[in-house]
């Protein structure tokens, strides 16, 4: 899925992430850890990965790079497995851990007639089995090159992080005829600055001390949930 055209028949749009916000984990360390308990990745290269996104988490590490790790293990891996892995971590792992408050929100929304877009640094394999799954209706995410079959360890283009998630949130209204003063985000992350300081209707959910602050300085919603 992707910026398509789509007849404007919704009263306004909702861009939601999908780690840590509609879905209680993060999508490609659970790939990782899947992965290896298939046989998919060796063992000692966990840490690594892990590692990365922990010092992501600490500020030490800027979140493309930390993509980048997240996404290096998959060099050489065929598409089709990769897309198996994909939805047996949706199955086994993820849709156990979603976030029931947060669908209770899009729910709301949709009784209001708004599009539901999810908006996530995620392979598009994860984002757009989201989306089928709870009947969203798009998904702007990462996509990660592929060559003759077989994965390259890299995205094909930019992740969908910091400035590259608002500059695809842009291109996605303009194409779709949305106002971004009329629309909403509900994210969690600091890495998400360019899009709550953009949309009209931001929504922290869970958000961090440093989030937080800003949240307030700026009378931006903050939701917390149970978890």
């Amino acid at each position: 899925m992707g910026a398509t055209t789509l007849e404007n028949n919704f009263a306004y749009t909702v861009f939601i992430d999908l780690d840590n916000t509609l879905i209680r984990k993060v999508s490609g360390r659970e790939l990782a850890v899947n992965a290896t308990r298939k046989g998919l990745l060796k063992i000692s290269s966990v840490p690594g990965v892990l590692f990365s996104y922990i010092q992501y988490k600490l500020g030490l590490k800027g979140p493309v790079e930390m993509s980048e790790k997240l996404a290096g293990w998959t060099k050489g891996m065929p598409h089709e497995k990769f897309d198996r892995l994909c939805q047996d971590t949706i199955e086994k792992i993820l849709l156990e851990h979603i976030d029931n408050e947060i669908i209770a929100e899009i729910g709301h929304h949709e009784m209001n007639k708004a599009r539901v877009v999810v908006l996530s640094a995620s392979a598009y394999e994860i984002c757009s089995r989201i989306v089928s799954y709870f009947g969203f209706d798009d998904a702007i995410c990462t996509v990660l090159e592929c060559k003759d079959g077989k994965l390259s360890g890299k995205a094909s283009g930019n992740f969908c992080f910091g400035e590259e998630k608002i500059k695809r949130l842009r291109d996605f209204c303009s194409s779709n005829n949305i106002k971004i003063s009329e629309s909403w985000y509900y994210g969690d992350s600091l890495s998400d600055l360019p899009v709550f300081e953009e949309i009209g209707h931001p929504v922290c959910v869970n958000p961090n001390r440093s989030l937080s602050h800003l949240a307030i300085r700026n009378n931006w919603k903050i939701l917390k949930t149970g978890h």
